[in-house]
């Protein structure tokens, strides 16, 4: 009980929460009493915790993984991308990532990016220039301090998102499966609700993750432009 009480904020809210949120899932698909309606005692609810809490490091695993390294990266493409584009680029982007994810894609202002590329000696570009940056970045401690917490707040609503949009296809699939065996009086039932909320809070959670995302980059890029130290320091 003491190194449970003993774990960070992070911990507590990317990892426990959203893998008791995954068991919540559990019960609703499969009827089962994991957590909604169960009968808690104190050893219940510390299985339960170390349980969520080991259910959440796989999911942000999965997350990281399926939501930013496949999606975010490759089809929105990468902060890192985005805020060194210039105007006209932002306009040359599909409408629907435009429509949808309008703030992601706004880039850095042209004095921003001049001071950027007059650090830049190396004309990198994306990810490297990210991790460039970085290095000078995390040496000035309170900006190393907002970066982290952005860092907690991108992965919470990563992971969150990603249970949420499990749990949105479990729910459908299983009322799928009920009319495929005839059961059509069950789309009366609560589940079609339960979907449509975790529908609802896995656009809003990835919508917050995109602007977290955001504001974690663009943390690291204002401090390095700002630094006067130099990687070597």
């Amino acid at each position: 009980m003491q190194k449970l009480s003993q774990l960070s904020d992070y911990e507590l809210f990317a990892y426990i929460a959203s893998g008791f949120t995954l068991l919540v899932v559990w019960d609703i698909v499969v009827s089962s009493h994991t957590v909604l309606g169960a009968n808690w005692t104190v050893l219940r609810g510390v299985v339960i915790v170390l349980i969520s809490y080991i259910l959440g490091h796989i999911i942000a695993s999965l997350s990281e993984f399926i939501l930013e390294r496949w999606f975010t990266s490759r089809v929105l493409l990468a902060p890192s991308i985005n805020l060194m584009k210039s105007d006209s680029s932002m306009h040359k982007t599909r409408f629907w990532k435009r429509a949808l994810f309008g703030g992601y894609y706004r880039p850095l202002s042209d004095n921003m990016k001049s001071r950027i590329d007059a650090r830049n000696s190396g004309n990198l570009e994306g990810e490297s220039l990210f991790w460039s940056a970085f290095i000078i970045a995390k040496q000035d401690e309170n900006a190393y301090t907002r970066m982290y917490s952005f860092l907690k707040l991108y992965g919470f609503c990563r992971n969150m998102a990603f249970v949420a949009i499990i749990g949105a296809f479990s729910i459908l699939s299983d009322i799928a499966i009920d009319c495929l065996l005839g059961q059509v009086a069950s789309l009366g039932d609560q589940r079609l609700r339960y979907a449509s909320f975790a529908l609802f809070v896995a656009c809003g959670m990835f919508h917050r993750y995109l602007v977290f995302y955001r504001l974690y980059t663009l943390e690291v890029f204002i401090s390095y432009a700002s630094s006067t130290q130099t990687e070597a320091s």
